[in-house]
Formats: C-alpha cells, sequence, structure tokens
C-alpha cells in the first residue's frame, strides 16, 4: 500500500517542481532568478534503490541515531530556535529578514513535500547560513504505526527529495511524535539520519504563545539552559470558542442592576512575525544566545532510554492476557521452542492443516540452539515474537538491563530472519512489573501475559508452553474444540487488530430500534435541570496520557467524579486508560467523530454508537449510555439515533478552550476566560485533554500539563470559590459544590422538567380590574392590595383623596415579625450564600426575581423554591412604573407612563410570571406554593395605569416595604449590619426596623456583603423576640 503511495508522491513531486522556481520567494528575493528551471525539471525522486539499501540496513540490526532533546548541562543559557513549516514563503523570509538583523543563525524544519514545491526557499534559507532539517516526508504524526518497511520506505522518500535539491542533506531528522521507540531510531539511522531531534513539553509556540512583548519577556526568563524552542510557522489552529457569560452591572436607582452581556474582545491581530520579534528581543535583552543543533549534546540509546525512565508519564506496555473483540477469533501462541523439531513440524503441520495462525515466542538462545526449528516456523508463515535472550526473569534487573536485554533480542530476530517482534512473553505472570512495562514500551514492545491456559473462547489467548513436556494430543483437541465453535484461530498480532469497535451492520436490528423509538429525538443537553450543589465536567481526548493522568489525580484529590468521552477507537486501544477513569469511580461516554465530511445516515450514526455500546459491555463491563459530538452540530438523523440507542446526548454549557489559546505556554490567558464561565448547579464544563500544544509531548503526569494547571485554577476560582465563608473566614461545608458524572447529576432527585404548558394564573387574557364594576370599586380593591412605602406618597393617576385609602408605611403586620426580601437576580454564589444563611437559622425568606436573565441559571431559582421560600416577580425587563424628571431644586417630578407602555408593563410582567412558572410553578413544600402571585414593583415606583395592568393580569398584591437597605451600596459587612441595626436618615426622620417590617435586600453581585450581615443580624433579630415570615402567609 506505502509503495503505491510512493509512485504517486513521485508523480506529485514531479509535477510541483515544474512550477516551484516560478512562484519565487517573496518580494525580497535575490536567488530566485539565479536557480536553473530547466535542472528542476529534470529532477527524479524515486527513492526505489535508496529504500532497498535502508531496509537491508535496517534489517542487519544498524545502529539507532541519536537523540537531541533539551540540554542542561549547557553551563551558559542559551536555546536553540527551530522554525517549523515553510508554506507561507512571504512569511519565511519575514522571519529570515530579522534573523539577519539580529545576526542570529537558527534552524529550519521542513517536510520533504513543503521542499519539493519551493525549493528557492531551501536555497535562499540554506544562503542565508541557517541550517535545515527534515521534517518528515509531509509532516504526518503517525509515523509510529507503519510497518517497519513502510517507515523505512517514508524516510529514504524524504531524505532523496532533501539529497536531490541540497549538496549536503540533512542529517537531523524531527518527527511528529512524543518520542522515539527502536524501531524509529533504526529506521532513521538505515536512512541516513545520525540524529532525531526530540523537543519537550511547553516548546512548541505559535503566533498566538504569548499576549505581548512583557508575557514574552517572562516566559524566556523561565526557561533553563539548552532548551529547544519550536516556532510553528504552520500551525492550524480550531475554531472552539465559548460563549460570553451574562453580566450584572450596577443597580437602577433603588436596587436593580442593568443586565447586558459581556462586550465583544478586541480582534486578535497577532501574527506569528511580531511573536518571534518579541521572542528574540527577550532573548537579547537576557543575555540568551542562539545555538545550533550540533552545539547539544546527542544523547545515545542508553542516555535516552534514562531520561524518558525518568519522565515515565504514559510510557507504559500494554498487557494483554485476553483481548475484546467484536469477531470470532481466539488467539494461540507456544512458549519456547523444543530441542526436538520433529515437535515443530507436528505443531506447525497440524495448525496449517487448520488453516490457524499462531506467535512463537523466542529467545536469542532459542535462536542460536535450535536455528532450524526456528526457520522451520517463520518458513511456515507463523510470526515470532521474543521472551528475550535467555527466557529467564529479567524484572529483577534494572531498568536499563530490562531494556537492552528486550532489545537485544528484538535485534536477533530482526537479523536472522528480517522480522520485527511486536510482543514479549515473561517467563511468569509476577515478572510484569512497572519496570517491565517502561522498559518494554520504549523497546517497541507490548507484553502478552504468560497465564493463559488452553481455553478457546473469543479473545481468549490460549499458550502452549514448549520449554516443559508437550502433548500434541491436548493441541489436536484445542483445534477441534474451534472447529466445531466455528472460531478462527489467529496470532497475537491479528488478535489484537480484532480489537477494534466495528459498526453493527445488522439493518434489521438498526431499523427495529428506529421504529421504536417512534421518531424521538435527544436532545443536546448543554447543562442539567437540576436544584443540587452539583456541577459535571466532561473530558476528551484521553489518548494524552500525561494529562489523563493529571486529570485524574486532580478529580482524585478533590473526591470528584466526572464523565470522559471515547471513540471506538480508543476504546480498543487505550484499555489500560479507560480501566483508569472507571477504576476512579469516573464515567465513560461515546465520542461521535465523524470520519466523513457529510452528515452521516441514521444507520451510520446508530451503527457506530452500537458497536461502541457492545464493545465497552464486552470488554469493561459497562453500559454506555451518554453520547457526545465533540465537533460540529448533531443533525437530526443523530440525535435520532442517540435516541433510538437509548442514550442521552450531552453537549456543554462552558468549553474550557479557546482556539486563541491553543499554543499558550502558561495560565496568562485565564482572566480573559474566566469572565466568560460560571460554575453552576447542572453545569456542564467541557475540557479537551488533547488541546494544548504545550501538553503533546508531555510526559510526566505529575500535576505539570498546562490542561491540569487549568483545571486546578477552575476548581479554586469557580467551585471553591461558591463556597459560602463567614465572618470568621470559616468555610461552611455544606454550601460547598461537588463534581459528578454526566448520568449520576442526570438522574439524582434533585432532577426536574420545565413546565411547557402555559399558564393562566397570571395571564394577557385576564381581566379582573377591567371586570370591576366603576372606579371606586376598582380603587377599593387595589388598595386593598397595595403595600408601599414612607418614601413613596404620591402615586401619579390617583387623587388625593384617593392616596389616603394607599399604604404608605410598607409594614405587613402588627405583629413581632419582620419579613426579608431580595430582589433582582445574581450569580451562584451570590444566592447560594443567602440560601445558607437562611437556612442555617431556619428562616423563610420572600425573593423577587427579575427574569430576563434566569434562563442562563433557571436551577438557582429552583434552588430558592425548593429550600421552601416564597418567589415573586420583580418584572422581566425592570420596566418602571412612574416617569420620573429631576428638577433643577433637585427634587423630582414624577409623571404616570402612558396607556402604550401600560400594554408593554402587562406583557412584561405577564412574560415574567410565566418564566417563574417555567421553572419553579410545580414546587410545593409543606403544603405552600413556592411560586406567589406578589408582585415587587422596580424602584418601587407605581402609577394608576401601571397598577390596574399588574391587578388585571392576576397578580394579587403589589409589595414595596418599608425599610430599603441599599445594601448594593454598602463597602462593608459592618456598614450593612450598622444599617440593620440602628437604621438609616429618611426625608421624615430615621427609618428602623420593627414589627412587620418588610425589609428590601438584594441578590445581585453588588450586595455582596448581604449574607454575612443576615448571617450577624438574624440571630440578633431572634434574640429580641421577632419571628421571620413568608409573605403569602399574611397577605391572602
Amino acid at each position: 500500500m506505502f509503495r503505491r503511495f510512493k509512485n504517486l508522491f513521485v508523480f506529485a513531486l514531479v509535477a510541483a517542481i515544474g512550477t516551484a522556481g516560478l512562484s519565487g520567494c517573496g518580494e525580497n528575493s535575490e536567488t530566485v532568478s539565479d536557480i536553473d528551471l530547466t535542472k528542476i525539471q529534470r529532477l527524479s525522486y524515486d527513492a526505489t534503490n535508496e529504500h532497498e539499501i535502508a531496509l537491508e540496513k535496517f534489517n542487519k540490526g544498524c545502529e539507532p541515531a541519536k537523540i537531541i532533546r533539551d540540554d542542561k548541562s549547557q553551563t551558559n543559557k542559551n536555546f536553540c530556535l527551530i522554525f517549523q513549516g515553510a508554506k507561507d514563503s512571504v512569511t519565511v523570509e519575514k522571519i529570515l529578514q530579522i534573523l539577519d538583523e539580529k545576526n542570529i543563525k537558527a534552524t529550519f524544519a521542513i517536510t520533504a513535500a513543503t521542499a519539493a514545491e519551493d525549493d528557492a526557499l531551501i536555497d535562499l534559507i540554506i544562503q542565508k547560513g541557517h541550517d535545515i532539517i527534515d521534517n518528515g516526508l509531509n509532516g504526518d504524526s503517525s509515523i509510529d504505526v507503519l510497518s517497519d518497511e513502510d517507515m523505512v520506505s517514508n524516510f529514504s522518500d524524504s531524505r532523496k527529495v532533501f539529497s536531490t535539491l541540497m549538496d549536503v542533506p540533512p542529517d537531523k531528522m524531527m518527527l511528529n511524535t512524543t518520542y522515539y521507540n527502536d524501531t524509529i531510531c533504526m529506521a532513521a539511522s538505515a536512512s541516513g539520519y545520525s540524529k532525531l531531534v526530540s523537543p519537550s513539553s511547553g516548546s512548541y509556540l505559535n503566533e498566538k504563545s504569548f499576549r505581548d512583548d512583557q508575557n514574552t519577556f517572562e516566559y524566556v526568563s523561565k526557561q533553563g539552559n539548552g532548551r529547544i524552542l519550536v516556532i510553528k510557522l504552520d500551525e492550524y489552529v480550531e475554531s472552539l470558542e465559548v460563549d460570553p457569560k451574562v453580566e450584572y452591572k450596577d443597580p437602577a436607582i433603588d436596587v436593580q442592576p442593568t443586565i447586558v452581556s459581556s462586550s465583544e474582545e478586541d480582534e486578535d491581530k497577532r501574527d506569528v512575525v511580531t511573536m518571534v520579534g518579541w521572542l528574540l528581543d527577550a532573548m537579547q535583552t537576557q543575555g540568551i544566545d542562539n545555538v545550533k543543533l550540533d552545539k547539544l549534546k546527542a544523547l545515545n540509546d542508553e542516555e535516552y532510554v534514562r531520561q524518558l525512565y525518568e519522565e515515565t508519564g504514559g510510557y507504559s506496555a500494554e498487557v494483554y492476557e485476553e483481548v475484546a473483540t467484536m469477531q470470532d477469533v481466539t488467539g494461540l501462541c507456544f512458549y519456547g521452542i523444543p530441542e526436538n523439531v520433529e515437535s515443530v513440524d507436528a505443531i506447525t503441520k497440524a495448525l496449517i492443516k487448520a488453516g490457524a495462525k499462531a506467535t512463537f515466542f523466542v529467545s536469542s538462545e532459542d535462536i542460536e540452539k535450535n536455528p532450524k526449528a526456528v526457520e522451520k516456523i517463520v518458513n511456515s508463515g507463523f510470526s515470532i515474537a521474543t521472551r528475550g535472550t535467555t527466557g529467564g526473569n529479567i524484572s529483577n534487573k534494572e531498568f536499563y538491563d530490562i531494556y537492552v536485554d528486550l532489545k537485544t533480542s528484538v535485534r536477533s530476530i530482526q537479523k536472522n530472519y528480517g522480522l520485527k517482534a511486536k510482543y514479549y512473553m515473561p517467563e511468569d505472570e509476577s515478572e510484569i512489573t512497572e519496570n517491565l512495562r517502561i522498559a518494554a514500551k520504549v523497546a517497541g514492545l507490548d507484553i502478552v501475559s504468560p497465564k493463559n491456559d488452553a481455553i478457546p473462547e473469543k479473545g481468549n489467548i490460549s499458550c502452549f508452553d514448549l520449554t516443559r513436556e508437550f502433548e500434541m494430543e491436548k493441541l489436536n483437541a484445542y483445534i477441534s474444540s474451534t472447529a466445531g465453535k466455528n472460531q478462527q484461530i489467529v496470532d497475537i498480532t491479528e488478535l489484537v487488530r480484532s480489537s477494534t469497535c466495528a459498526p453493527v451492520t445488522d439493518k434489521e436490528t438498526l431499523e427495529s430500534l428506529r421504529m421504536e423509538n417512534h421518531a424521538r429525538l435527544a436532545q443536546e443537553r448543554k447543562n442539567i435541570y437540576t436544584s443540587e450543589r452539583a456541577v459535571t465536567m466532561t473530558f476528551y481526548g484521553i489518548s494524552n496520557k500525561a494529562v489523563l493522568n493529571d486529570v485524574l489525580s486532580i478529580l482524585k484529590l478533590n473526591g470528584y467524579k466526572a464523565t470522559f468521552f471515547v471513540t471506538p477507537d480508543e476504546l480498543s486501544r487505550c484499555g489500560e486508560s479507560i480501566t483508569k477513569i472507571l477504576n476512579g469511580g469516573n464515567e465513560i461516554g461515546i465520542a461521535y467523530v465523524s470520519n466523513s465530511q457529510v452528515d452521516q445516515s441514521y444507520d451510520e450514526v446508530a451503527g457506530y454508537i452500537l458497536g461502541a455500546q457492545q464493545y465497552a459491555q464486552w470488554k469493561y463491563d459497562v453500559r454506555v449510555s451518554v453520547v457526545m459530538q465533540p465537533y460540529g452540530i448533531p443533525t437530526k438523523d443523530t440525535k435520532e439515533a442517540v435516541a433510538s440507542c437509548g442514550c442521552s446526548l450531552a453537549g456543554y454549557e462552558y468549553s474550557m478552550v479557546q482556539s486563541k489559546d491553543r499554543s499558550a505556554v502558561d495560565l496568562s490567558f485565564y482572566t480573559t476566560l474566566a469572565k466568560k464561565v460560571e460554575a453552576h448547579r447542572g453545569s456542564v464544563i467541557y475540557f479537551n485533554m488533547n488541546y494544548y500544544t504545550a501538553d503533546q509531548d508531555a510526559a510526566g503526569g505529575d500535576g505539570t500539563t498546562l490542561l491540569a494547571e487549568l483545571l486546578n485554577k477552575f476548581i479554586e476560582t469557580k467551585i471553591y470559590a461558591l463556597t459560602y465563608k463567614d465572618v470568621y473566614g470559616k468555610q461552611q461545608a455544606s454550601t460547598a459544590y461537588t463534581v459528578k458524572t454526566f448520568s449520576e447529576l442526570a438522574s439524582s432527585q434533585y432532577v426536574y422538567s420545565p413546565i411547557k404548558n402555559s399558564q393562566k394564573i397570571v395571564s394577557n387574557n385576564n381581566n379582573i380590574v377591567g371586570a370591576l364594576p366603576d372606579n371606586a370599586t376598582k380603587n377599593a380593591y387595589m388598595a386593598g392590595h397595595y403595600i408601599g412605602n414612607p418614601d413613596v406618597t404620591y402615586i401619579p393617576g390617583f387623587t388625593e383623596d384617593e392616596m389616603k385609602t394607599y399604604d404608605k408605611t410598607g409594614k405587613i403586620s402588627k405583629n413581632k415579625v419582620i419579613f426579608l426580601t431580595f430582589d433582582d437576580w445574581g450569580y451562584e454564589q451570590d444566592i447560594n450564600e443567602l440560601l445558607y444563611v437562611l437556612d442555617k437559622y431556619k428562616v423563610k425568606g420572600n425573593f423577587f426575581v427579575r427574569t430576563n436573565n434566569v434562563a442562563d441559571n433557571p436551577n438557582l431559582l429552583r434552588a430558592i423554591a425548593v429550600d421552601g421560600h416564597m418567589i415573586g416577580s420583580h418584572s422581566n425587563s425592570h420596566m418602571v412604573a412612574w416617569n420620573s424628571t429631576q428638577n433643577p431644586d433637585g427634587t423630582y417630578t414624577y409623571e404616570s407612563i402612558s396607556e402604550e407602555a401600560g400594554k408593554r408593563l402587562r406583557a412584561d410582567v405577564v412574560n415574567s410570571y410565566s418564566t417563574l412558572n417555567k421553572y419553579c410553578g410545580d414546587v410545593v413544600v409543606d403544603g405552600r406554593r413556592a411560586l406567589s402571585t406578589i408582585y415587587r414593583p422596580p424602584t418601587l415606583a407605581m402609577s394608576r395605569i401601571a397598577m390596574e395592568n399588574i391587578f388585571d393580569v392576576g397578580f394579587t398584591y403589589i409589595v414595596s416595604g418599608d425599610f430599603s437597605s441599599g445594601d448594593y451600596n454598602c463597602s462593608s459587612v459592618d456598614e450593612v449590619v450598622n444599617i440593620l441595626r440602628n437604621g438609616k436618615s429618611a426625608w421624615y426622620g430615621t427609618e428602623t426596623i420593627g414589627n412587620g417590617s418588610c425589609i428590601v435586600l438584594h441578590m445581585s453581585p453588588n450586595a455582596q456583603f448581604t449574607a454575612e450581615a443576615l448571617d450577624i443580624m438574624i440571630p440578633e433579630w431572634k434574640a429580641q423576640g421577632y419571628n421571620f415570615g413568608r409573605l403569602d402567609d399574611y397577605l391572602r
């Protein structure tokens, strides 16, 4: 397959070279006219001979290429700058100009495809005195999954291009892979590369890496000696933004804030040339030189392997005891080689007759002592793997000695038979230590457990030990039993390959599920309707083991559980990681990622989901019931498929990644991000673990990945911050929020469904006041249902005589009872604190809600209701009920709103009540409905036209109150306490709290000290004999 691609590549390169010289290198190029176009057009990139020579070297076991990494042994602080990519020649020329101005010689990592398309640019880079290293054939990041021959062919093709274009081709290569195993190092060496470059975590930069020159300076100052920095010139950035969070600004005249969306950020105009300028300036200012790669130490095999061992994170071989497979196959292997060649003949003949495959695990000693037997196995078409140099216990050796033993045995197989062993089997299961697993991984091996009896079951690995007495009858019985089950016997490689989630293709099953579903569409749940103090975190991208390990550690430390979405490929390929996830009490879901450029059909999506469900059940014994589509918008067919498979469709309210931050090197972006994100009850917070460039080559898993820093910061500032601290600074554990899996949060007893049916209690169609016979009756009705305020002595539209019948005290009762009322709306933290304090003293409050932002966090409204508090309307958009004009002397003139404005107000308050009813209209606590028909007017203002409309639609009371606390203007807890304790000045004297007082407080962010003040005052008032009441208990 790769050979076919190579031929196509030769043709494409020759065609591309025919026009490469015509494009030039930009307007400042001095070398394009010197290029011999006719010579270029005759260039050939056929690397057939080079490939054969390289493959021969590889199969003979050539010395591996050395590795260049960060060189901390450098005595002076210096960097090695590598510019990766050169598709945009204009950008490259600008970079070259800056480097010239700074007198800096750097390195350019360029793919063979790019070099062939623009060889003039290659000449220009060399003329300027810079080095070029090979960045691979086309920059592919999946080199390590190629077969040995394809890998050698890939490297040979790439080198052929450079050797054709350059007098001295590069001897260094930098591939887009996490680490270089022994196979890659040998393939590179065989192809002519003596060194491989391996930059470390956090060293990849692009145009968005720094905010400004100061941020760049700080980054440079933190880097160690001998640091390799890679500046990506051809960076691809996904578009994955978070929506802006609603902001609550300062209140209106009395207490009410104007709520507006946060403004758009300024357009980001950073570019890579500017960033490079900042970087070079920072280096110059701090006296940091740039050196070429040859100045850095090249690590030999042992040094490199030991560094990998010290870093560990993620470098661990898979261990196979069995393979979860959807196919009816069973694996067979043999351990060791019998001295009797006749036994090998009998085994191979029996296997060939049955059409069976098998893997033979041999040691270097087996090859040396029984070469004919091993040769017989190879020539019969069976695969071989290693059991080490001797077949003995190597787990008690030092790490590097284990690695050497494994590598030596692998090379022995390769040298003698031209085959690359992929698996290792120890003598005993107890030998599978972490050291062994890491060493095997670095050597390019996975491990097969020797704990495998000859059981012919689907996915099982049966092993016959040929180092002990072997009974041919047992093998024949094994073969016969598989024939009876119609199972295919395969070798280890084929068995592992079968470990995939093949989509269900049974159209009858898919159609049956579709019919049973009755065309229901799963709704994408971007948050969960619940009143519980909990959020859910979802994660995608588990292939980054270092980040995953960090995330799991952070979740465990906090006692949190989360949901990790995995693809079918990850289900089969990342068994160890998924087991870690599940063992931590977390949940896995299905990540639906289409490989097609067009929308997939119901059958395709349903097959994808069902295949993943069946595989997860088989391999991990879990029922997966939640699906997420990380990219794009779910189509109707996708939603129907999700519902038909019995799954929920998870979305997310906030994504903790922004495209412009992809190449960030620290959390300097968090301040901006935090303004857009608010954790609250039922929030779904999404993290892409494989997103940040700085984490792509992370090797630790020790909490230092950028994603881990982001997660910790989010927990600290958005979840911990919700916990109430009393006036003594003590955190109240009962107010803490937790993190649950998506399914757990979505199925708890606190989950509710918004009311879909329209309500008629407060309706534009009602005619309560209009149906009354005359003005006197209307006036009497309204006066009997209005609680005013001492400040409001005149209501526009009423005569002086009529006003005598309207309440101006603002008090509810003459009894020793206080009514705590809270106006407006706020964030989770603001209201959570109030709810805690009220619950602490078993006090019920009265919450008058402005509803135009309730839909951003309806769960908070629900929480108020289920705690037993009264809820009333404070309008939808804060429409005032009178018009006020300030006079030259500082006084105000108040006029009635117009009839037209009255109609708008009427619609506004109906809308408000309908919103409240949608989220809490069904809540009844202790026999009392949470939602009342009591209305609190914005700014406590009223007019006759407004009052008639409010009562006419169905509100039963309009309540202002006697004591306006002004808590939104207070700057400390003491100030609020002083007002509540001692009163405040008013035009009519000192306004104090007493029997029947209706206190106007607020739940907005401006009133940040209200909860703590009540934590002090409620026990004082109780000590004075006051009780606390709900307004609807007194106003009936």
